[in-house]
Parts: C-alpha cells; structure tokens; sequence
C-alpha cells in the first residue's frame, strides 16, 4: 500500500492568549474564522506499508506469523506566529522507517475450556528529524536582508528503537456461562539517541551577525534551508545517550453470560509507556535537556455490560484509571525559541468515567445510533511546575488535565431507501458535541466545546461498483480549532503574542465518486 499526501500548511489563527496579551499584528475573535498569515505553508507525505501474513495447523491450534515494514518521509512548512507578517516560520523534515514480526500460536487445551494464546514480538524502527526555526524576518523588512529571516536555529536527531516482547493469554470456561481471563506480557525496549539542540541565539544577534546563526547545524556557503541529508554531517550532537526499559503488563478479569444476548464483564489491567527522548530539544540553556524521560504506568480498572438482539446492541462500561508518571510535552512560550517542548514526567493522576453507546433499529430502513462519555479527573500528585510559579504546590494539583474533557457524546440517523435494479439510497446525519477542554498544561491555553452536524447521502448502484456521494461538514459552520499554542509577548526583542490555533473548516459541501472492482 502507497499513501501520497500534498496540503498547504495550517490556517492559524491568533486570538488573546491565556495570559491576556493580543497578537501584536494581528488578533482576531476567536469565535470567528478571520484570520491573516503571511505564510501559506505546506506538508507532504509519502508512506509505503508492506504487510505479509501466514497461518499454519499445528498441534491441534493455529500459527500465525504476520510481518509489518512502513518506511515514511515528511516535509512540513508552516507559520508558528499567525500573523500577517513574519516572525515564527517553521519547517521540518522526517524519514521514518521499522519492521515488526508477531509470531503467536492459539488453540484450546483441557477438554476445549481453555483457549490459549501466546507468542513473540519484535520491533524495531529509525527515525530521523530535522527542524528550523526561521525567526524575524520582518526585522530585515526594508534592509539588503529583506526575504530571508534574521535569526535562525537549527536541529533535530535520530532515535533508534528496539523491542521486544512474550506474551500468553487465556479465556477459561469455569461454567458454561462464566469465563476467567488472565494474560501477562513481558516487554524490553531500547532506545538510543543522538539530538542536536535548537541553540539559543542571543537577543540582538541576527544570521548577518557572528554567532546569528546555530554553528552546529549551518554549512557556510549554503542557505539555511537544506536537507537533512546534507545537514547530517555538519550537525555535531549536543547530546548523545541510550538507556532499556523493561516492563511486566498482566491482566485478570472475567465475564458471566446472563443470556444468549447480554452479558456483564469485568477487569484489571497494567499498562505502561516505554521512556524515550526529545528531539525537539528548544530548553536552552539546558535544564530539563531532552531526556531521558521514564516509563509511564497505567492501572485501569472497568466493569461493564453488553447486549445484542435483532434490532441492535447496547454497552455500558464504568471505568477508572490510575496513572502513574504521565509522560506530557509540557508547551510553553519562549521568548528566546518562540515555544518549548519539554517532555517529561509530570505526575500522577486519577480519571473516572463512564461510557455508553448503543445502535437500535426503529424500523428495517432507520437506525439510530447514539454514543456518550463522562469523565473526571485530577492529578494526585505533581512533580513539576506545570503552572511556571517557580514552585510545585497545591496549585499544580488544582489545575485540569489536558485534552480531557467532561463530556461528549453522538448521535447518529440512518435511512435505507431502495431503488430496486437501480441501488439503494444512504442518508446519514450525525451531530456531535465535545465539552470544553485544556491544550496546555498550565490551563492558560483552551479548546472552545464543540458541536459538529455533519450529514450525507450515499447512492449505492445495485451491482455493487459505484458509490456517488453528496456531503456536506460542519453544517453548523462552529469554529473549531486544533490547538492553542501560547505564544510570548516579544521573540528577540520583537513584538509577538497571542495564540497559535489552527482553524478546522468551516461549512464545507463536496461530492465524490467510488469504483470498487
């Protein structure tokens, strides 16, 4: 399988920050679709995926062997500040590649009660990652520089990965309605970096000027933005390190079949997080640096219930998590680098909820669908200043986790509508709500709650091959964004502020045609 990708960049718009400092240049209602870049950026994508699976009959079970190989490579070009003028572009490129092979046997054993199933895991993958940061160009506005930035760093690395992994599931009959389940799986990762800082330039000192630019990652005679093939030579690592995690993941549960149609379950799990590094290394000088940061654990805790009949299905699950070491990049506005990303482990904490969804036929051509989630949550204990006070206290437990919001849920409307020999109609409309929610983890920078309708109408023709669609998104025309990167009030002494928030489309109507063979 191939995947091709060419977009423009992000349309972003730049609203108040948390903070309540305005976009300098520009700022705009963040409840509007206005907003003004002067950067049109780009992202393209090229994705290859290999997959090969194999099944053999033995000892009274069946061998699967499935082998995986996806290598990538990925340019992205956009512009960080949302303004009408340049300060904050940015552009970075990837390769990526790895390969896994699952080998697993599954049979039943005593007397066909217990359905077993174990096998090995194998992972490994290489990434490669190049970033620049092209700072003030508005500075040089004017000057014998103009059109290029006046402050430029430079960096990035490459992460190597290996692992490993056993593991062995069963499903136990104890009755014919009851069932036991138990799994463990081992796991052991390796990973070794090495990371070239995006280097601090001093306030004031621009790409014409000496030490304007990061030496590390500048070939003289060469513009700033070239490959990472031709930089990788050049680019002397700031940090090199490797570091193994292992780590044990078991689960027990077990589920009571009250009926041919509904049962409850219940189960334990623990998983966990490997530790890794950040190439993305902006925290200079170096405090934090880019790692290691270490495993992240997670107990979860669900209790549930299911049913199926002829006109549809409903579950109903209780759920708590507790967490342990969270693994966050933390985002934080940097006057210095434009933002930060400091991955580490952050702190502990505890989420409870429910989740509910069911289908349910009204009549043999109208179905609806319907879907909610509830959650709660709050840090337990905190072991960094997620809210830049200088201190870890009571105030960084108060504050709300991010991109976890109280409530969502669906609802969906199906109609069948035949055409005899000609096909058969689809009309679907779906509308969607998600409560408010926290981007950053100091809370300054939030997610609008959203409501979504979007809807459609799938002509099916009655041999099968063609699909003709009419669709129409975000029919509620809500504004919706991806993000809220915090930006500072100045970057080198030049006047920024306000957010970084990409625009999701507004009201948008489109068609398409499928041929299937």
């Amino acid at each position: 399988e191939r995947q091709e990708v060419e977009a423009d960049g992000p349309s972003a718009q730049n609203y108040t920050n948390g903070s309540g400092v305005d976009g300098f240049w520009a700022n705009y209602d963040r409840n509007s679709f206005d907003f003004s870049i002067d950067n049109p950026g780009a992202f393209e994508l090229e994705v290859d995926y290999l997959n090969v699976q194999f099944s053999w009959d033995v000892a009274g079970g069946t061998v699967t062997n499935v082998f995986g190989y996806r290598e990538s490579y990925s340019e992205t070009n956009a512009d960080i500040d949302a303004q009408p003028v340049w300060i904050f572009h940015s552009d970075t490129a990837s390769s990526y590649d790895q390969w896994s092979n699952e080998l697993r046997w599954n049979g039943l054993l005593l007397d066909d009660r217990l359905n077993l199933t174990t096998g090995l895991y194998m992972f490994e993958s290489e990434l490669n990652y190049d970033e620049d940061r092209n700072l003030l160009g508005a500075a040089l506005v004017g000057t014998p520089g103009e059109g290029r930035p006046a402050l430029t760093q430079n960096g990035g690395g490459e992460l190597d990965v290996q692992s490993l992994g056993l593991f062995m599931s069963g499903d136990y009959n104890i009755t014919d309605n009851l069932i036991f389940t138990a799994g463990i799986r081992w796991s052991r990762e390796e990973k070794d970096a090495s990371i070239t800082t995006l280097s601090r330039v001093p306030v004031g000192e621009f790409a014409g000027a000496p030490g304007g630019v990061n030496s590390e990652c500048f070939i003289p005679g060469t513009a700033p933005n070239i490959s990472y093939t031709d930089r990788e030579s050049a680019c002397v690592p700031d940090f090199v390190d490797g570091k193994r995690w292992s780590f044990v993941s078991p689960k027990v549960g077990f589920m009571y079949d009250i009926d041919a149609g509904s049962r409850i379950y219940a189960n334990w799990s623990r998983g966990f997080r490997s530790g890794g590094y950040n190439l993305r290394n902006t925290e200079f000088p170096i405090v934090f640096g880019p790692g290691p940061f270490d495993i992240e654990q997670a107990d979860s805790f669900e209790i549930g219930y299911k049913a199926e009949w002829d006109g549809g299905q409903f579950n109903l699950a209780v759920f708590q998590t507790n967490g342990k070491d969270m693994q966050r990049e933390v985002n934080l506005p940097s006057e210095t680098a434009g933002v930060l990303q400091l991955i580490q482990n952050t702190a502990d904490v505890e989420l409870f909820g429910l989740e509910a969804d069911g289908t349910f036929a009204i009549t043999d051509s109208f179905t609806l669908k319907a879907s909610m989630g509830w959650m709660s949550n709050k840090y337990t204990d905190v072991t960094f200043d997620l809210n830049g006070d200088g201190v870890v206290n009571g105030d960084d437990r108060d504050l709300k986790l991010p991109r976890a919001p109280d409530l969502t849920y669906s609802v969906t409307a199906i109609h069948d509508a035949d055409f005899g020999d000609a096909g058969y109609l689809t009309s679907r409309l779906t509308y969607a709500y998600r409560d408010l929610t926290f981007y950053t983890d100091n809370n300054l920078g939030d997610i609008n709650d959203q409501e979504m309708l979007d809807g459609a109408l799938d002509f099916h023709t009655a041999d099968g091959h063609w699909i003709f669609s009419f669709y129409g998104r975000n029919l509620l025309n809500s504004v919706l964004h991806g993000g809220a990167t915090q930006l500072p009030g100045a970057l080198g002494g030049f006047p920024t502020g306000g957010t970084f928030a990409p625009l999701n489309r507004p009201r948008t109507f489109g068609i398409e045609a499928s041929y299937k063979l």
